[in-house]
């Protein structure tokens, strides 16, 4: 049931200033049009919130006026909350310390013959966060032709067989081959036009490094329970920031430390909009030798064939070169390739390269690129491409338009996406991979793998580039989440 009536309670008054008050406000007109307030809330702060454009006093009811400003009657504060019953679906916003307003609720359960609380009580403290989470709940937010998709793919397989189908992905000893990425975000303010050029002024804040590249997608595979080892190449001065943030689930034992630095993209957010301003690229130094080369030749992969899967993402940065793919090739692994399209090599790493490989996995825009075509109609230039690469399965995910799953002898079908907050699309890609891969090494059949393969790449999405990593309960509770939150809707 949604929830219907909102209520912001100023426990503390001491606590109520423009920005408590602003994050507290944001999170109740989420959930209701309509906002009673108790307590106190000084005009001032109310007048700061309003030319933040948040306050239109028609949608909020204050119950406490101003004449009773240093009251300490927490009683009589409280007591306004008896109009609502506890069966109610009311979103309570607290301002200042909650501990009070837990005791009413308390006595009000005891006292009362119904024992049924339906109230959401959150402080404004954590009110952004909260709201955050709420939007990245992906069984509340899922549209309708995707609801109906997941209704028949329970009905063709049980609830049972889809949520047990992440276990196969333990037995997958799997190898991750590609180029290491920082990606650093600085999260800057915009301050205005700057008086002599047509450019906005941003001043520097915060900032936060994300291990990317082929370093994300080891983690999303050993979070999900697979054994994973890694081919890449790392500076020595990244050494120490690796070691903190990859996890002991992740063998490092092959990659080798070269004298440069890592490759670096250094993105600049606007902290109000969470919107990208810049984008700039450090990238190492040129290579005197084929890297590639002496990593393969270390490991003999070819002869000792001790991997199921070999994941090869392919960013067009210089590490993988043609006598890698050739090993790679010639191997006994089941390969998956990606050859990413971004600003650094757009158009010249192409798919191609990998043409034989068990499974391939592009975006669109991706397969526009190899094509050289625009066609309207996605799903056939996939078809037409996934013949020219001689490959068994070929996936390409199209925004809003979900998955297309191309199976050679099969037919091609498309997997409806959901519709979280988007907050950052960077890594998603490699999320879906790495989930839609595994469960398809492990025997799951297409239309679950697909299905898990959205999840993944919806969970980065919500989430501001690869801070966040896929995990087996993060993703088995979001898909219990999502199949009861379906099956009431029938």
């Amino acid at each position: 049931m949604p929830i219907t009536r909102a209520v912001i309670v100023v426990c503390d008054e001491n606590e109520v200033n423009s920005n408590t008050f602003f994050d507290a406000c944001t999170l109740a007109l989420a959930a209701s049009e309509f906002v009673v307030v108790i307590g106190l809330v000084p005009l001032n702060v109310r007048q700061k919130v309003k030319t933040r454009g948040l306050l239109d006093e028609s949608h909020f009811e204050f119950l406490a006026p101003n004449a009773k400003e240093g009251s300490k009657n927490s009683i009589t504060l409280f007591s306004q909350l008896d109009q609502f019953s506890l069966e109610a679906n009311l979103l309570i916003v607290s301002i200042g310390n909650s501990a009070e307003l837990n005791l009413y609720i308390s006595s009000r359960l005891k006292s009362e013959i119904r024992r049924i609380l339906q109230w959401h009580v959150v402080s404004s403290n954590y009110a952004r966060y909260a709201l955050l989470d709420q939007q990245r709940s992906l069984s509340a937010y899922i549209p309708k032709d995707t609801g109906a998709w997941v209704r028949d793919l329970i009905k063709k397989y049980g609830r049972r067989e889809i949520l047990s189908s992440l276990e196969g992905i333990r037995s997958v000893k799997t190898l991750v081959i590609g180029e290491t990425i920082f990606d650093k975000y600085i999260y800057c303010s915009a301050l205005g036009k700057v008086s002599k050029d047509p450019l906005v002024a941003f001043e520097i804040g915060a900032e936060t490094i994300h291990l990317g590249g082929i370093l994300a997608v080891a983690k999303h595979v050993a979070g999900l329970g697979a054994s994973v080892s890694v081919i890449s190449e790392i500076g020595r001065n990244q050494a120490g920031i690796i070691s903190d943030g990859i996890g002991a689930n992740v063998d490092l034992s092959a990659v080798l430390y070269n004298s440069d630095e890592s490759i670096m993209k250094t993105r600049y957010v606007d902290r109000a909009s969470n919107v990208r301003v810049f984008e700039t690229y450090e990238m190492p130094a040129i290579r005197n030798m084929p890297v590639g080369q002496g990593l393969l030749n270390g490991l003999q992969i070819g002869q000792k064939g001790n991997y199921d899967l070999a994941i090869i993402v392919d960013y067009g940065h210089g590490l993988i070169d043609e006598v890698t793919v050739k090993e790679l090739m010639n191997s006994k692994i089941d390969l998956v390739a990606n050859a990413q399209s971004n600003a650094g090599n757009r158009g010249f790493n192409p798919i191609s390269r990998y043409r034989g490989a068990h499974m391939i996995f592009l975006n669109g825009s991706e397969v526009e690129v190899e094509t050289r075509s625009k066609s309207k109609d996605l799903v056939s230039t996939v078809d037409i491409l996934a013949s020219s690469l001689e490959t068994q399965e070929f996936f390409v995910t199209n925004g809003s338009g979900g998955l297309i799953c191309w199976q050679k002898g099969l037919p091609t079908i498309s997997v409806p996406a959901f519709a979280p907050s988007v907050v950052d699309r960077t890594g998603a890609g490699d999320a879906l991979l790495a989930m839609t891969a595994l469960l398809r090494k492990s025997g799951v059949p297409r239309e679950i793998a697909a299905f898990y393969g959205n999840i993944a790449g919806a969970l980065l999405i919500s989430s501001m580039g690869n801070e966040t990593s896929l995990t087996y309960n993060s993703v088995h509770q979001t898909t219990e989440e999502i199949i009861s939150a379906v099956s009431l809707e029938e």
